[in-house]
């Protein structure tokens, strides 16, 4: 799984089926370089709103944080934010 979330497409075939299927991530900060994106889950209901868990590591710091969002007004915002957040706490902890 840890494979398959990093990557922006993945293509599979059911067993027993010949049909291939893809699957496109809506995670749009797998084209950051700010960091790796180890996993993550979206979702959006009415109530709550965009939102958005994702676990994230920076490439030379060697440390992993796990960003929530919760009740973003649009899709982009959820990512906007969490990137935001993910670089403040890189930025401001060792």
């Amino acid at each position: 799984i840890r494979e398959i979330v990093g990557k922006k497409s993945y293509t599979f075939a059911p067993i027993d089926s010949r049909v291939s299927r893809k699957v496109v991530t809506t995670d749009d900060l797998l084209n950051t370089p700010l960091f790796t994106v180890l996993g993550g889950k979206t979702g959006y209901t009415k109530e709550a709103g965009y939102c958005l868990v994702i676990k994230i590591a920076h490439p030379k710091m060697k440390k992993e944080i796990i960003v929530t969002i919760l009740g973003a007004d649009s899709s982009e915002a959820r990512f906007q934010d969490a990137k935001a957040l993910a670089w403040w706490v890189f930025s401001n902890f060792e």
